[in-house]
C-alpha cells in the first residue's frame, strides 16, 4: 500500500532546528535524523522553495529524473550566472599562478632531467652509441620511473637529451 505525499510546502527552518529533530523527513517521515534542504525545483532552474529529506531520500530524488543529476544542475547554474555576467575564477589567475606554478614544473622537470641525463651520459659513452629504445630499456631496468610514474619509453628519453642539447646550444650562443 503506498502512502500519500504531503502536498504542503513545509516551513523553512534553520539546519540546528532540522538536525535537532523538530522536523521530519518529507518524504519518508523519518523523525530523530539529520535532514537535508532539498529544492524540488532547483535552484538554477529558478526554484526558491526547500523541502526536508533525509539523506538517503535526499540522494534518491536528484536520481529519479535523469536531468537532476549534479553535475548537470551545477553546469546550469554556472551557465545562467555565467550569461548574467557574473566573472569566475581568479582574474589575475593568469598573471600570477600559472606563471609561478609554471616555473616550478619547469624547475622540478630540469632537475629530473638533469639526474637522469647524468645516468644516459654515461651510458652513451664509447663507440657504439645505443638507441633511444635501449636506454630506456636500461633505465628502466635500474627501476626508474618518469617524473609521472611511468616506465621510460624512447621518446621519453629523446625528449630529455633534446632539451638538453637546446640548453647546451643557448648557453653557446649567449656566452654563458
Amino acid at each position: 500500500m503506498r502512502r500519500e505525499r504531503k502536498k504542503e510546502c513545509p516551513i523553512k527552518r534553520s539546519e540546528t532546528e532540522r538536525s535537532a529533530g523538530g522536523m521530519k523527513c518529507w518524504e519518508c517521515e523519518i523523525e530523530g535524523v539529520d535532514l537535508e534542504a532539498h529544492h524540488p525545483v532547483p535552484r538554477s532552474r529558478g526554484g526558491t522553495k526547500t523541502i526536508s529529506l533525509c539523506s538517503v531520500c535526499h540522494s534518491k530524488a536528484h536520481h529519479r529524473k535523469k536531468n537532476m543529476h549534479i553535475s548537470t544542475l551545477i553546469k546550469e547554474g554556472i551557465a545562467k550566472r555565467k550569461k548574467q555576467g557574473v566573472a569566475w575564477g581568479n582574474p589575475d589567475m593568469r598573471t600570477t599562478a600559472v606563471p609561478a606554478s609554471l616555473k616550478v614544473r619547469k624547475d622540478n622537470a630540469r632537475q629530473f632531467n638533469d639526474k637522469i641525463l647524468f645516468l644516459i651520459k654515461d651510458m652513451i659513452k664509447g663507440e657504439d652509441r645505443p638507441t633511444y629504445d635501449e636506454i630506456a630499456s636500461r633505465l628502466n631496468k635500474l627501476g626508474l620511473r618518469t617524473r609521472r610514474g611511468s616506465t621510460f619509453a624512447a621518446s621519453n628519453v629523446f625528449r630529455i637529451m633534446k632539451r638538453v642539447e637546446l640548453v647546451e646550444d643557448l648557453r653557446v650562443v649567449s656566452g654563458d
